[in-house]
């Protein structure tokens, strides 16, 4: 069974259980908030589907015990993120406890911080031989915003729950610990902790890498020894309590919808206004969602075996049987994406040295790995966009029409747009090679002089007439407007079916006398209302890229420097 896509401004959470007992509690707390379960698969993995509940689409997902084996948190996460996007990760259900004498059982543990106590380097003392162990492992804190949740919803859910809840600092471990000598080990080497269990390494390991927040939500159901001692009841009531007290934060509306959670800008319109402007399409989360299927696709080409092992070494990842997944999350989760495009630009140059020795049709080879390497490019630039400016920069308005975001150069504009529907960057170098663009700009200069608005309309449909027209009809000048009727708003809409989308780029400083932008623009509207975009350029200082485009644009150029040449 598949389900409706999550609205765009809807959260998404993900539940995330290893036991039978614990998918219980999940499932009884669901239905004491009216919502019935559904299953549904989503690439590899199949998941439950609770429908939406308080602005929030909630989903379950069952992994393995552990983090490392196959089925295991880690690699269950990496593969839940790429397929439900999720902007909360919880994991739910039972841990064990490390304060019997100030907690009990049933009692919530929320994680403030997550310790992973089996990264260790051992050695021996080279005076004493004593062996000497080294805690080697970072201690990552739950994002604040989700923490944030639970903390709020503590104090109301103490007005009608005896059962207390703890934050603090969570073990976690391969180890399924059933021992008071290694526990009393844990204790003396972590004093500070309030509890421990075995996935959440993996789980959060997972979850940082994609930057995505996440929380470990577990109730005590053991001490870490005698565990046999009212196994199963310990471990129902543990679960049910976790799970009631997520449901319980979620019932508050605390996590709410995306435009309750963005932080208004000096620009916003205030929520009252029937104006405001929605979550653009091309959010980063849609498009990394959309983006991550479409490379993961294009390095499984046969031809494209020398860009992976290139790619591999790159970026300095270990083989695996999911090498593919490995380098688009890679690539995609960067925080610096030039970095990424360097990387590319290196593996592009390595493979075409492997194809050289190793195959016989070599240009067939190059060719094909040229040609998907600049189309990963196109999907990876995409993720410059700064979506956040794009919403609050407020763009003129004239009439209710907006104006479009002005940027600087020809690639920005090809990536603005392309982020904004989602759709992959087309780009390829100027004649002159310096630089890159767009290749479906169409240009338009103002004449110097004698010029108004109806004669400026006349010669951009003119320029774009030129760009849609084979070479052998620009020259007959009188055909736009002579007794053949071409329609250039039909021609713009098959073209765009067919993946392309045209725009034109007006820009105020070629002109020496003032022009009515404005009429211009409405002008064009009006009578090409197929035309993608119109990006009437006001302002060289507004940007809307993340990293400075004269700084993109070099990367760019030295990638299309490998471009092979037959």
């Amino acid at each position: 069974m598949t389900a409706p896509e999550p609205s765009l401004l809807e959260n998404t959470l993900l539940l995330l259980f290893v036991t039978p007992t614990e998918q219980d509690g999940i499932f009884n707390s669901a239905r004491e908030a009216g919502l019935t379960p559904k299953p549904i698969q989503k690439g590899r993995l199949s998941y439950h589907d609770f429908g939406s509940y308080e602005n929030c689409r909630i989903f379950a997902l069952r992994t393995e015990m552990g983090s490392e084996s196959s089925g295991g948190s880690l690699a269950s996460t990496m593969d839940a993120i790429r397929e439900i996007d999720p902007d909360y990760l919880i994991a739910v259900g039972i841990a064990f406890g490390m304060k019997d004498k100030k907690h009990g059982i049933g009692d919530i543990l929320v994680s403030e911080r997550l310790v992973p106590y089996e990264a260790l380097k051992i050695s021996r003392d080279e005076k004493t031989d004593r062996k000497k162990v080294i805690k080697r492992h970072g201690i990552p804190s739950a994002p604040v915003r989700i923490l944030n949740r639970f903390k709020t919803a503590q104090p109301y859910w103490n007005l009608t729950n005896e059962i207390p809840v703890h934050f603090g600092t969570l073990l976690s471990g391969a180890k399924l610990i059933d021992d008071r000598v290694f526990k009393a080990r844990l204790t003396k080497d972590y004093p500070e902790a309030i509890g421990g269990e075995m996935e959440g390494s993996g789980f959060c390991a997972a979850s940082e890498f994609n930057r995505k927040d996440w929380i470990v939500v577990k109730a005590i159901c053991d001490w870490a020894e005698n565990k046999s001692e009212n196994k199963d009841e310990s471990q129902k009531i543990a679960a049910a309590n976790s799970a009631d007290f997520v449901f319980y934060t979620i019932s508050l509306g605390l996590f709410g919808n995306k435009r309750d959670q963005t932080d208004p800008g000096p620009n916003d319109q205030k929520p009252d206004d029937p104006k405001k402007r929605e979550t653009p399409p091309g959010s980063n989360l849609e498009i990394k969602k959309k983006i991550h299927p479409r490379i993961i696709e294009i390095l499984k080409q046969e031809k494209l075996k020398y860009l992976k092992q290139s790619l591999v070494e790159a970026l300095e990842l270990i083989p695996s049987e999911m090498v593919e997944h490995s380098i688009c999350m890679d690539l995609t989760g960067k925080s610096d994406l030039l970095d990424s495009i360097f990387s590319l630009g290196l593996a592009v140059k390595a493979s075409f040295r492997q194809i050289k020795i190793h195959e016989e049709q070599v240009h067939d080879h190059i060719t094909t790995t040229w040609t998907q390497a600049v189309n990963i490019l196109g999907y990876l630039v995409l993720l410059l966009v700064d979506y956040d400016w794009v919403q609050k920069a407020n763009p003129l308005v004239v009439k209710g029409v907006k104006l479009e975001i002005p940027v600087v150069t020809d690639a920005g504009i090809e990536i603005v747009y392309s982020g904004l529907t989602a759709t992959r960057a087309r780009l390829e170098t100027g004649e002159s090679g310096v630089y890159v663009n767009g290749k479906d700009r169409i240009d338009y200069r103002f004449p110097e002089s004698g010029f108004d608005t109806e004669d400026t309309i006349h010669d951009i449909k003119t320029a774009i007439f030129k760009k849609l027209y084979p070479p052998d009809l620009k020259n007959q000048k009188s055909l736009l407007y002579s007794g053949v009727k071409l329609d250039l708003n039909q021609v713009l809409k098959r073209r765009r079916k067919a993946g392309y989308h045209h725009y034109i780029c007006v820009d105020e400083k070629d002109c020496n006398h003032p022009l009515e932008l404005e009429k211009v623009y409405l002008g064009l509207k009006d009578e090409l209302k197929e035309l993608d975009i119109i990006s009437i350029s006001l302002d060289d200082s507004k940007k809307a890229l993340i990293v400075s485009e004269p700084a993109l644009n070099a990367d760019l150029t030295e990638f299309f420097r490998n471009k092979p040449e037959f």
